[in-house]
């Protein structure tokens, strides 16, 4: 062999050698990578640090569907709390390997609010309270054209009824979270009306109404007429009335009520509140004021009544009914009592009650049933009583009754009711059938003054107690005093 060619052989040998020595070397000198990574919540994330060894290539999947990230250490931001798996993927020329962890995310804002829900009528001021968690800065949208507010937990006043979406977005570095409610406001309604003179009808300029607290909801013009704000509730309100020289009137209007006609009492003479009390309370049997304890219980009627007039009389024993006798009442008792009737209805009601019919029988009956004033007569030659009445019984609801018991006497081959007592006890005992009391007015005619009426020879009350019972019963049904109504009543 020639020496040249000898030498080149020798020399591609051991470059071959060397070769394979070094690549065999430097695949046994490079392990496979191991994957790992540990995490940690972070202001602007979820901040991963790679713990992988022998890894040249990263790439991550956060679990929650973005976009895969091949950073070693990356900085990732969640949409929302919750779990997600996290799987890192590593790789070198070795190969490739991975790491799957379940993380909680909890650090991220949550936004949450609440308010107290209501009948909310415009214009309403409403109180917003922030319930969010891991927030550091809240932008508020309350859906109504109003500003924007930045406050924590902001009050908004809407002006307008309509259906609103308040926007609450909680924010925290570069993430947010947003929460809304619907807010159903109302557009406002009205109570309106008119305020008027209990006596005159006329219209009161400048009337006031309030809340039992005194603060003013509406003031009448000079006509009288007044309008306020609706609660929206169509429950009654409890207002008071009031105006110079009138008396005070709380009483209930009905929410969302119109044209309603509101009376108070001009507080002057021959108006006397003192007296109009005496009128209204019941006296229990007796005539002393100290023992009216109670107003009568709906004593005023609102229907018109039925009358029964007995025709035959009664028997008592010691004021005691026994038995009805065939004996007929006389003619001219039956003829006063008749005629009396529209008299006193009309003075004690002004009309406004009427007599709705008058039926005549021997039997005893209508007693103490509802709608009907039973008068029945009686002998007081030989009975220690010679009157009795019971007026404006009521019974449950509103149901109202009256009884009278009328003592007749011989007088001229007549039986005549109250000859010697007077003709005023037909009025006095009716009188209370229609809800009057004992009064101390001795001044005569003044029918309701204690057992003084039965000497009255009268057939009319006195002006001073139609002036009163007449405004008695201007009022509601029920009314007891002149300034106070009772609840179950509402304008």
């Amino acid at each position: 062999m020639p020496p040249l060619k000898t030498a080149f052989s020798i020399l591609t040998f051991i470059t071959a050698v060397c070769l394979f020595q070094n690549c065999s070397k430097s695949s046994e000198s490079i392990p496979l990578p191991a994957a790992s990574f540990s995490w940690e919540s972070a202001e602007n994330g979820i901040q991963f640090t790679n713990t992988s060894k022998d890894a040249e290539s990263y790439e991550w999947d956060f679990g929650d569907g973005s976009a895969k990230v091949v950073d070693k250490n990356p900085l990732h931001n969640y949409a929302q709390n919750g779990k997600y798996t996290v799987l890192l993927k590593v790789k070198n020329t070795a190969g490739i390997s991975e790491s799957k962890q379940e993380i909680a995310v909890s650090n991220y804002p949550t936004a949450d609010f609440s308010y107290v829900d209501g009948n909310f009528i415009a214009p309403v001021e409403i109180t917003f309270t922030n319930k969010s968690l891991n927030a550091i800065t809240y932008q508020w949208d309350f859906g109504d054209g109003s500003s924007l507010s930045n406050e924590v937990s902001p009050k908004n006043i809407f002006q307008k009824g309509g259906t609103f979406l308040v926007t609450l977005t909680a924010k925290k570095a570069t993430s947010e979270s947003k929460f809304q409610k619907t807010i159903t406001i109302k557009d406002p309604t009205f109570i309106d009306g008119k305020i008027i003179c209990t006596q005159t009808n006329i219209p009161i300029a400048n009337a006031t109404i309030t809340d039992l607290n005194d603060n003013v909801l509406s003031k009448a013009d000079q006509n009288g007429v007044f309008k306020m704000k609706s609660l929206g509730s169509n429950k009654p309100i409890k207002l008071k009335i009031s105006a110079n020289g009138f008396i005070t009137r709380t009483t209930n209007i009905l929410d969302n009520a119109h044209t309603v006609t509101i009376d108070i009492i001009e507080n002057k003479p021959p108006f006397s509140a003192d007296y109009y009390g005496q009128l209204v309370f019941w006296t229990n049997g007796n005539f002393s004021l100290t023992e009216r304890t109670a107003p009568q219980a709906n004593k005023a009627w609102n229907t018109n009544p039925k009358i029964y007039i007995k025709t035959t009389l009664n028997i008592y024993n010691n004021g005691t009914f026994e038995k009805s006798s065939s004996e007929k009442v006389s003619q001219v008792a039956l003829d006063k009592v008749t005629e009396s009737l529209p008299i006193i209805f009309k003075e004690v009601t002004k009309d406004k009650i009427k007599i709705e019919k008058i039926e005549y029988g021997t039997e005893r009956i209508h007693l103490s049933e509802a709608g009907w004033i039973t008068i029945e007569f009686f002998d007081r030659t030989n009975n220690p009583q010679p009157f009795s009445g019971t007026g404006g019984n009521s019974s449950i609801g509103n149901s109202m009754y009256g009884t009278v018991r009328v003592g007749t006497t011989d007088i001229s081959d007549t039986k005549f009711p109250c000859q010697i007592f007077g003709a005023g006890l037909i009025f006095h005992e009716m009188g209370h059938c229609l809800g009057l009391g004992h009064t101390t007015n001795l001044d005569p005619p003044n029918m309701m003054t204690g057992g003084a009426a039965c000497f009255v020879n009268e057939s009319h009350y006195s002006s001073l107690e139609k002036y009163h019972t007449q405004i008695m019963y201007a009022r509601p049904r029920g009314n007891q005093y002149p300034d106070n109504d009772p609840d179950g009543f509402a304008f």
